[in-house]
């Protein structure tokens, strides 16, 4: 008999561990815990959802009405987990834009793609299945951010839109803490000519390759962290967890792998109180 072949999962970065806490698992970004950021982005592992969407679906209750109870529960469980059971969650309906939304009460506050909350205020949370998401952290002012990123909402610079809007409140770039989330790798995400004139057009096409051929790659992480760098957050203070989504279905959705029939993951992070 030969020998069994095992996949190998990529190691994801040092920065990053994951755990497992009351049966949920879920990844944390260890300076942004040492920052003292109450955090985490989950996982598809360790809820009640069944196929496609098994098991820890997270997607917005309200987007999937038919499951609402079943998506409510993941979601207690997840936060419950993470130790944000009585803390309260502010999330968006997500337009794949640059709108920045600045919610002081837990719930649904609107239509946007980046939330910022000052200390005090609720845990702010945004889903995905392959685009990126961003945490971010205040350590002198408690102040926090959570940013989806798709390839439409970094072409609109909805990173730097973010950081800009935590800068007018009174934060320092060079002050702030960032993690940046599991999502498709750029061996993965294949693009057309669209994705890739708009990529120039921001100023990011060395995140754009193109290849042999007509196909053509996008590095939604580099270009996440290129423009965070830019906007004055040091490299040494952005850690990426350097997780692909469509690599590893065990651990992760992906809307790519698995043509737009999957569920959603939760990243979520706490201004200090």
């Amino acid at each position: 008999m030969g020998a069994l072949f095992i996949p190998m999962i990529p190691r994801m970065h040092s920065s990053f561990r994951e755990r497992t806490v009351d049966g949920v698992t879920f990844l944390e970004c260890a300076p942004l815990r040492d920052a003292g950021f109450l955090h985490a982005f989950s996982t598809r592992r360790s809820g009640e959802s069944t196929e496609p969407f098994d098991s820890l679906d997270l997607q917005r209750p309200g987007a999937a009405p038919e499951r609402r109870d079943e998506l409510e529960r993941n979601t207690r469980r997840f936060l419950d987990a993470i130790g944000l059971s009585g803390r309260g969650l502010a999330d968006a309906q997500q337009v794949h834009g640059k709108l920045v939304l600045e919610p002081t009460t837990a719930g649904l506050c609107g239509a946007g793609d980046a939330l910022i909350a000052d200390a005090g205020g609720p845990a702010v949370g945004v889903r995905s299945a392959d685009c990126v998401t961003v945490l971010v952290g205040d350590p002198a002012t408690g102040r926090v951010a959570a940013i989806h990123a798709g390839w439409r909402g970094v072409a609109a610079g909805v990173v730097g839109t973010a950081v800009r809007a935590m800068k007018g409140r009174g934060s320092r770039p060079p002050g702030l803490v960032a993690a940046v989330g599991p999502s498709i790798s750029a061996i993965r995400f294949e693009v057309g000519p669209e994705v890739i004139s708009a990529f120039v057009a921001a100023d990011l096409g060395e995140c754009a390759m193109p290849a042999h051929g007509a196909k053509a790659f996008a590095d939604l992480e580099r270009a996440v962290c290129l423009q965070a760098v830019r906007e004055g957050i040091p490299a040494s203070s952005i850690h990426t967890c350097d997780c692909c989504t469509a690599a590893d279905p065990g651990r992760f959705f992906s809307h790519r792998r698995d043509a737009g029939l999957t569920g959603r993951m939760l990243s979520v992070i706490a201004p200090r109180a």
